[in-house]
């Protein structure tokens, strides 16, 4: 059965025939930037892990050794100051975190401009019933 070139019929048809091709383009798009950022996640993660284990231990010997220093004069201001530390620590790097995850771009962002764009080429072309010529 074949679609007659011209008219209705075959302006819709190839009207449809490049929606789907565009929509079969931008979806192998999307799963390529999954696949990107799952594995700059799995890496990031990682990376975490291990440094936070590492400066883990490097606090622990750290404040051990700092109050065994004073131990014997300020143990107790040694104490309060070095807990006082981490806090002030703890708080920048929260308030970091909160800055990088504002300011971080949108998921996908490349994909969904580029469903916009189509979406808006496809109405023009609709529109005016001009033939679809974009691959």
């Amino acid at each position: 059965m074949s679609v007659p070139e011209g008219g209705v019929a075959g302006t819709a048809t190839r009207l449809s025939a490049s929606a789907v091709s565009l929509l079969r383009t931008r979806v192998e798009l999307a799963s390529v930037e999954f696949a990107e950022e799952r594995e700059r996640l799995k890496v990031s993660i990682g990376l975490i892990a291990v440094a936070i284990v590492a400066f883990g231990f490097a606090a622990i010997v750290v404040t051990f050794g700092v109050i065994a220093l004073f131990w014997d004069s300020y143990r107790y201001e040694t104490i309060a100051a070095v807990a006082l530390v981490y806090a002030i620590v703890g708080v920048a790097a929260l308030r970091r975190q909160s800055f990088l995850r504002k300011a971080a771009p949108t998921p996908f962002s490349a994909s969904i401009d580029a469903l916009r764009k189509d979406a808006e080429w496809l109405r023009h072309h609709a529109r005016d019933g001009d033939p679809p010529a974009r691959s």
